[in-house]
């Protein structure tokens, strides 16, 4: 069981998958948002979820749901989503069946963290050591502008001929993005933001080890060129900064390295993105997508449906859209509101405000510096979450986002139910000497 668990969370970031089901809405060619696949990662999580409740049953014990409000949350959200289906103007059993399985893989995932099939901090451990393979991965294309063969782990063929991969100008230059083995190099970049910050609880087993993944996670991050994601790692970042600014101070060494990294991002984007926000597509983009979205609602006050988004993009479009126009509004918000009307963006509004309130609430109730900084370390996980969510779409439409997402709920909500017995750091090891990286 915890084997089969272990091997999900390790081949998350690969797109192997099987396709299984796809719309037909007649545009000639596949729409990555409304298409079924199954990938290694959910054959091997159902394994672990088939061995998990078959030893429940046997054994007659009781499944733990983790901390209350958390697991109404999780209910609310995926009875919200299902309502939506039933609602949606599309009529279609097979694919609405079928979302409605990826929904209950949330909850089964968000089950088998919360009652320890591996514990919090192992499923870190592997979640972090795989995301300095791919932020490896990412160095290397960027480095040879083009894939390195391992399209058998679901690497994207990449090459200067291949159009409409992401790129992005330096110098009149037009530069291929690191994309480890994922879809899309901006979803590279949110994993490697939580993969970094939750190195910060990482029990290393050499003395460099922390700061050898850390610095392979952060020039995997630059490798990706992902504007939302290190805009997210710097918020992060200077609010660690802030809550720990008297003992940060005490090493002269410390707060040289956080400016430096901190400045160093917003120069590097600077540079090779830009901030000229009139010329730039990808602003531009989401700034369509936010009127889609609402004429979407307008026309929808039900919502369209989970998962429905673009197929109702041609009937609000007052213009022929092309392929890559086929792609949700880069907003999470947006997106609850167009798909499950109202009720879905006040459930999305709540439960942000919830997880915030409950986790930073506890404070006076983690009496031990230690656990204060495990806490604090989930909180500005979620931080970054919801600074990526609010600029891109990936943690509820693509499978790999949503199970990221509810992987570090479900870690979040284990540890407010009982802070004692999840992300235990290395016996002799505190919070003070993980800042001062030793």
């Amino acid at each position: 069981m915890a084997i089969f668990f272990a091997l999900a969370i390790l081949t998350l970031p690969l797109q192997i998958k099987i396709n299984v089901f796809e719309v037909p809405w007649g545009r000639g060619f596949a729409n990555p948002y409304t298409t079924i696949w199954i990938s290694l990662s959910e054959i091997f999580l159902f394994a672990s979820a088939t061995l998990f409740f078959l030893k429940h049953l046997l054994e007659k014990t009781k499944i733990q749901t983790g901390d209350n409000g958390f697991f109404i949350l999780l209910l609310g959200g995926l009875t919200i989503s299902t309502i939506s289906l039933l609602l949606s103007p599309l009529q279609d059993p097979s694919f609405h069946f079928l979302l409605f399985i990826k929904l209950l893989s949330l909850l089964i995932l968000y089950l088998l963290v919360v009652n320890k099939v591996l514990r919090a901090h192992t499923i870190l451990e592997i979640f972090i050591l795989t995301m300095g393979f791919q932020a490896i991965l990412a160095i290397l294309q960027v480095i040879l502008q083009s894939s390195i063969g391992l399209q058998f782990l679901g690497e994207p063929f990449l090459s200067e001929q291949v159009p409409h991969i992401a790129r992005f100008s330096l110098g009149g230059m037009k530069i291929i993005r690191g994309y480890g083995t994922f879809s899309h190099p901006n979803v590279l970049g949110g994993f490697l933001v939580v993969s970094l910050l939750a190195s910060l609880l990482f029990s290393p087993q050499l003395k460099s080890e922390r700061s050898l993944l850390l610095a392979i996670q952060f020039l995997g991050l630059l490798a990706s060129f992902s504007r939302s994601a290190m805009l997210a790692l710097t918020v992060a970042l200077a609010i660690i900064t802030f809550w720990y600014l008297k003992e940060i101070r005490k090493n002269k060494i410390i707060p040289i390295a956080l400016g430096v990294l901190i400045f160093g991002e917003l120069a590097f984007i600077s540079i090779s993105r830009g901030f000229n926000l009139l010329q730039d597509n990808a602003f531009l983009e989401r700034i369509k997508g936010f009127g889609q979205s609402w004429a979407i609602f307008q026309e929808y006050p039900l919502g369209v449906g989970f998962n429905h988004f673009t197929l109702f993009l041609d009937p609000i479009s007052k213009t022929p859209l092309s392929p890559w126009d086929y792609q949700p509004v880069h907003n999470i918000l947006m997106i609850g509101l167009s798909e499950a009307g109202i009720i879905g963006l006040i459930g999305m509004i709540i439960a942000v405000f919830y997880v915030f309130h409950k986790t930073h609430k506890n404070r006076k109730n983690f009496l031990t510096p230690n656990r204060n900084f495990k806490k604090r370390i989930l909180l500005v996980i979620f931080v970054s979450l919801l600074f990526i969510g609010l600029f891109d779409h990936y943690l509820i439409t693509l499978d790999q986002g949503r199970f990221l997402l509810i992987l570090i709920f479900a870690i979040a909500s284990r540890f407010s139910a009982n802070p004692r017995y999840v992300l235990p750091l290395r016996r002799g090891e505190n919070w003070k000497q993980i800042l001062a990286g030793q």
